[in-house]
């Protein structure tokens, strides 16, 4: 069967891929967690807390983590190495262009620095792939066989892939947001796996954030002696304004941010141990905001690597599936067929049901009187949209009342920008909700009306939550509500 070839080196690409992300996620965890244990001991409150640690030094969490860089990062890596082998099998002379391809996304990845978790990754799956090729070509004798049935294969990924970048538009922020809606919050096991993802999916997203992207940074002030005390004071202060933590004494570990002054008039910004940006005390506490992103920017490492994850995500990925769908369906119906009759049907039946399904998810139409009839969910979300006050449509009342967990979602979060002291009450009720994404969304929409309760509620689950993504949202709320984070500091 000329299939079992190709499935063979989408396999062994995803499992090197899953082996080495688990490797990475593992060492960022355990880096992450000296990070926590030094901002805890500094008086700090870290983000996440304490109770993760041991989640953090698991090797099963970076095991189960890693399948967010499987399914997106891998696939792409899996998908672009198995398509330049299937291309080299066909036209030996075009292999200069495959490793200018590869030595590209080598360089774009350590434009900024050597990564290399990031650069394994690049490096590890196609020699995965290449090496099964080479196996397969010993053992299995039939390798990369210019069959129509492949040919036609490839032309469904292209019309697929066509019909994707036209359905999700790159200014379609909500996308994901309705697949969620639609598909995981209306049932039991769309639930579970909702659950599953919010609790593991900042361990992989953690690894790769830029400084700007992170809740939590730490920062070292080198030589701060050559300023006024006052002067330093107003320099610590601009560093919590923008979540950065600042140890007294240098710690043990890696720090994002080292600021070694020399002068008034000379102060680099570090990091790596690579100057970053150089600027004067008065340039630096008067545009500190301007300074810290481009320190960010400058210093992020990752920003090819995100985007390759972003585009594996939302093609690389739905593309193995549908192919793995269409070979499944094919070994089905060819127990009633020939292979060629069996391939062509199972492919059609596949290109089908995601047509209903991209229909079905994203023909939504929303009016603004449609608070009034039974689509609730489309006239929330409409009414967030145009940020219209969610109390004076009719049914708001039944909304709050049922269980419907992605008409609760979008609810809360008109109510934040809501101007009526009843719907201050209504978010209060959501704090203690078993569903993590409604409990995040009543502590975002309390912080947004300036709700002194929600504090304490904050600041609990800031503490003892062994949620981190809980945590996320508690710290964001404490910010909101006016508190800036300093050594042993509390709301």
């Amino acid at each position: 069967m000329p299939f079992r070839v190709h499935i063979t080196l989408i396999f062994a690409g995803l499992v090197s891929a899953h082996l080495i992300a688990s490797l990475y996620i593992y060492d960022t965890n355990l880096s992450l967690s000296k990070t926590i244990i030094a901002v805890s001991h500094a008086g700090y409150v870290p983000v996440p807390n304490l109770r993760l640690i041991p989640m953090l030094s698991s090797y099963h969490t970076a095991l189960i983590s890693a399948l967010f860089f499987t399914l997106s990062a891998g696939s792409g890596i899996t998908l672009l190495t198995y398509l330049l082998v299937w291309l080299w099998h066909h036209h030996r002379r075009s292999w200069i262009a495959q490793v200018m391809i590869m030595l590209s996304c080598l360089i774009s990845l350590n434009e900024h620095g050597f990564n290399f978790w990031t650069s394994l990754l690049f490096i590890g799956v196609p020699i995965a792939v290449i090496a099964a090729y080479r196996l397969s070509k010993m053992y299995l004798k039939t390798v990369m066989v210019t069959d129509p049935l492949v040919n036609f294969f490839y032309f469904l990924i292209v019309a697929y892939v066509l019909m994707l970048l036209v359905v999700i538009k790159p200014d379609s922020d909500y996308a994901f947001f309705f697949v969620r809606d639609r598909f995981l919050f209306s049932n039991p096991m769309g639930l579970k796996i909702n659950d599953f993802y919010y609790k593991y999916n900042l361990f992989p997203t953690e690894a790769f954030k830029s400084l700007e992207q992170k809740l939590m940074k730490t920062c070292y002030i080198q030589n701060s002696s050559s300023i006024s005390s006052s002067d330093l004071a107003l320099l610590e202060r601009k560093m919590s304004e923008s979540d950065y933590i600042l140890f007294k004494h240098d710690p043990v570990g890696e720090i994002d941010c080292v600021i070694h002054i020399l002068n008034q008039h000379n102060i680099d910004l570090i990091n790596q141990d690579k100057p970053i940006i150089h600027t004067s005390l008065s340039e630096f506490l008067k545009h500190s905001k301007r300074i810290f992103t481009d320190f960010s920017n400058k210093s992020d490492r990752f920003s090819f690597f995100r985007q390759f994850t972003f585009y594996s995500l939302i093609l690389a990925f739905p593309i193995l599936m549908v192919w793995i769908m269409i070979v499944g369906l094919s070994v089905l119906f060819s127990l009633m067929m020939s292979q060629k009759h069996a391939t062509i049907v199972s492919s059609i039946m596949v290109i089908i049901c995601y047509v209903i399904l991209m229909y079905c998810t994203y023909s939504l139409r929303c009016d603004q009187e449609a608070l009034q009839h039974e689509n609730n969910l489309c006239s929330i979300y409409k009414i967030y949209q145009e940020k219209l006050e969610v109390s004076n449509f009719p049914t708001y009342k039944h909304v709050m009342s049922n269980s419907n967990i992605a008409e609760t979602y979008w609810l809360l979060k008109t109510m934040a920008f809501s101007k009526t002291p009843e719907t201050v009450s209504d978010i209060r009720h959501f704090l203690n909700s078993p569903h993590i994404n409604l409990v995040c969304m009543a502590l975002y929409a309390g912080s947004c009306r300036k709700d002194q309760v929600i504090i304490q509620y904050a600041w609990a689950k800031l503490n003892n939550s062994e949620h981190w993504y809980e945590q996320q949202y508690a710290y964001q709320a404490l910010k909101e509500l006016g508190w800036r984070q300093t050594s042993g500091s509390k709301p």
